[in-house]
């Protein structure tokens, strides 16, 4: 999962070294400059020199965990996940109290492929700060990773009681049991998210989903429309849009809402990969092979992006490179713990 707003506000120098607090009296003159510095080229997306520079300025100030949280965040961008490993660990010792930067190891532990490590940090976290969304979110990822979806629905239940004013657990329980095909409890997740957040256009297109699934095909034009209605500038809506028009045969329409989910999130791998997917299915292989690349520019950990370019690559007949991104993608998956996706690729690469 992504790492938290507050860690990318670090990186940038929102909050770091506020003239007045102890850490600024703490910190040289010559490491705040390059701190200084530092946030500048992050803000400008030149993320390797701002984390040069961060380097630099931590080596004068070596007590400093605002620092080390700042590094973690870049190094673990720029996929320098040792670095970032290391950093995080020293803003850890630094400050133990602050939950970001155990969220912030918990992300990075997860991409080397150190489930248990995540998971515990992440159990961690919510003994720290027990309304943690970003906890809950990345603890319940791996445990439907690791096939454990029943403690992942009891985990989503727990954070519902201790957030009760929030449409975040009823929306993860709602997603999770839509993805089990559970379509009962989905509705059950996605009414009660609606009744906390009626004006949620992606709330509404998750409960069109679900009365597909149950073969409510009128209701679920109705949500859908309405969930357009409400958010037409929001690519997650259009993405689901497009996910509810493939299940109802409009591949036309689907294509629309992924093209529109592009041009509103231009920097975004998910609208980009459902594109790709999608031209897959209509045996469009170039085009998918070009979307599919596109998305893993954007997201070099994804698994499921390598999986369908080496399809597009298979159905293009050029074995060896769909042979590397089958490769890819079930190596990704295994790191991640992911044993049912990684088996996918396996027999993907079986019948090459």
């Amino acid at each position: 999962m992504p790492l938290r707003r507050s860690l990318v506000l670090l990186a940038l120098g929102v909050g770091l070294l506020v003239p007045g607090s102890p850490i600024h009296a703490q910190t040289t003159d010559e490491s705040r400059q390059w701190a200084a510095q530092a946030s500048k080229l992050a803000r400008d997306n030149r993320l390797a020199e701002a984390l040069q520079l961060y380097q630099q300025a931590v080596t004068i100030d070596r007590s400093n965990a605002e620092l080390y949280g700042a590094i973690g965040f870049l190094a673990s961008q720029l996929g320098q996940l040792s670095d970032a490993d290391y950093a995080f660990r020293q803003a850890i010792s630094l400050d133990p109290r602050k939950p970001d930067y155990r969220l912030g190891l918990a992300h990075v532990l997860s991409l080397r492929g150190d489930a248990t490590g995540a998971v515990q940090l992440y159990r961690d976290v919510l003994v720290l700060a027990p309304r943690d969304a970003d906890a809950y979110r990345g603890l319940g990822t791996l445990l439907q990773r690791q096939g454990q979806g029943g403690e992942a629905l009891g985990l989503y239940r727990q954070w519902s009681q201790q957030d009760a004013a929030s449409d975040q657990p009823w929306l993860a329980m709602g997603r999770l049991a839509l993805q089990q095909r559970d379509y009962a409890l989905a509705l059950e997740g996605f009414n009660r998210a609606v009744r906390l957040q009626p004006q949620s256009g992606e709330v509404h297109l998750l409960l069109a989903l679900t009365q597909l699934g149950l073969g409510e095909s009128k209701a679920a034009w109705a949500e859908l429309q309405q969930g357009l209605r409400l958010e037409p500038r929001n690519a997650q809506v259009q993405m689901l849009a497009g996910d509810i028009y493939q299940a109802l045969g409009q591949q036309t329409e689907a294509l629309a809402c992924f093209k529109q989910a592009i041009q509103l999130d231009r920097q975004a791998a998910q609208p980009r990969l459902r594109y790709g997917r999608a031209l897959l299915r209509m045996r469009d292989y170039l085009g998918a092979t070009i979307a599919l690349r596109d998305a893993i520019d954007r997201n070099p950990q994804d698994g499921e992006a390598y999986y369908l370019l080496g399809l597009s690559y298979q159905g293009r007949s050029r074995v060896e490179e769909a042979r590397s991104n089958l490769e890819r993608s079930r190596d990704i998956f295994n790191q991640q713990g992911n044993r049912a996706a990684a088996e996918k690729a396996t027999q993907a690469l079986r019948e090459l």
